[in-house]
C-alpha cells in the first residue's frame, strides 16, 4: 500500500472518531442558514465542502451569457445539485450549501448521510431577503429597485416560493406556486433527520446533536444592514398583504413543517 492509499485510510479514520455523522445542510436563504452552515463547517473542519454561490451563478451564466437572471436561474439549480452529488461521491463529510433537495442525492446516500435544514416565518424571510440583496454585497444577486416595483416582477414571485423551489425536488423550471410543488416538498420535509426553526435556534441545536452525535456552536452572523425601523417603514400595510399573497404556498409549507417538528 503506497503513501497516499495510507494517507487516505488514516483520514478516513480520523472523520469516523473524531467528526460527526456525514450531514448534508440545506441552506434556503435568510434562514439563519449562514450561521448554521458555518458552524456546521467549522465542527467538520476535516472534511466539509459548500457550494460557492457566486460562482455556481457565473458558471452557469458562462455557458448562456446572453440570458437574464430568471432565465438562467434553473441551470443554477441544477450545477448546484450535480456538484452537491459530487462532494457525496466524494465522501465529504458536511456539505453546507444553497442547494435544493436532490432526489438523486437522497435516493444514492440516505443510508449514508443526515439531511438537516432550518426554515423561517416566509413573510420574515421573504422581506429581510430583500432588504439583503437591496444594493447588497454580491454583484449577481444584488437589486436596486423599490420594494413596490419589486414585488411585482418575476424574480419577486420567486422569492416568495423558495421553500417549494428548495424542498419539493421537481425540475428546476417548475412552477414551484403550484399545489403539487407544495405537496411534494411536504412529503420531502418528512425525509430529514432534523428541520428546525429559526424563532427556536435552542431546540434546533439540540436536534442537531441528536441527529449528528456532536455538539455544534451556532452564532448569529450576516446580519441585516437595514434597521428594523426602516424596514417597518417601507414595508406598508398594502405591501405586506402582497408579500403574503406571493408567500402563500411557503406559508402553508411552513405551517405543515411547524405542526409537524415543531
Amino acid at each position: 500500500m503506497n503513501i497516499v492509499e495510507n494517507g487516505k485510510q488514516l483520514q478516513a479514520w480520523m472523520a469516523d472518531k473524531f467528526l460527526g455523522h456525514p450531514v448534508i445542510f440545506h441552506h434556503v436563504p435568510k434562514c439563519a442558514g449562514t450561521s448554521v452552515a458555518r458552524a456546521l463547517r467549522m465542527r467538520y473542519l476535516p472534511s466539509q465542502a459548500g457550494v460557492v454561490s457566486g460562482a455556481s451563478f457565473y458558471a452557469a451564466k458562462a455557458y448562456a451569457p446572453d440570458t437574464t437572471t430568471e432565465q438562467v436561474w434553473p441551470s443554477v439549480l441544477d450545477l448546484r445539485e450535480r456538484v452537491l452529488v459530487y462532494h457525496m461521491f466524494c465522501g465529504v463529510r458536511c456539505i453546507a450549501a444553497h442547494v435544493r433537495f436532490s432526489e438523486c442525492a437522497y435516493e444514492n446516500f440516505n443510508q449514508t448521510y443526515k439531511f438537516v435544514t432550518i426554515l423561517r416565518e416566509p413573510v420574515s424571510r421573504y422581506i429581510s431577503h430583500y432588504f439583503w440583496d437591496l444594493d447588497g454585497p454580491e454583484e449577481w444577486a444584488r437589486l436596486h429597485v423599490d420594494l413596490e416595483e419589486f414585488v411585482e416582477t418575476e424574480q419577486g414571485a420567486r422569492y416568495g416560493v423558495l421553500f417549494g423551489e428548495f424542498y419539493s425536488g421537481l425540475p428546476s423550471n417548475s412552477d414551484f406556486s403550484s399545489p403539487e410543488a407544495v405537496e411534494a416538498a411536504k412529503r420531502n420535509l418528512e425525509k430529514f433527520s432534523a428541520v428546525g426553526f429559526v424563532e427556536d435556534m435552542a431546540s434546533f441545536q439540540t436536534k442537531l446533536k441528536e441527529t449528528l452525535g456532536v455538539s455544534v456552536n451556532i452564532r448569529h452572523q450576516n446580519k441585516g444592514k437595514v434597521e428594523d425601523t426602516r424596514k417597518k417603514r417601507l414595508v406598508t400595510p398594502e405591501l405586506r398583504r402582497k408579500i403574503e399573497q406571493l408567500c402563500a404556498p411557503d406559508i402553508e409549507i411552513y405551517e405543515f413543517a411547524r405542526r409537524r417538528f415543531g
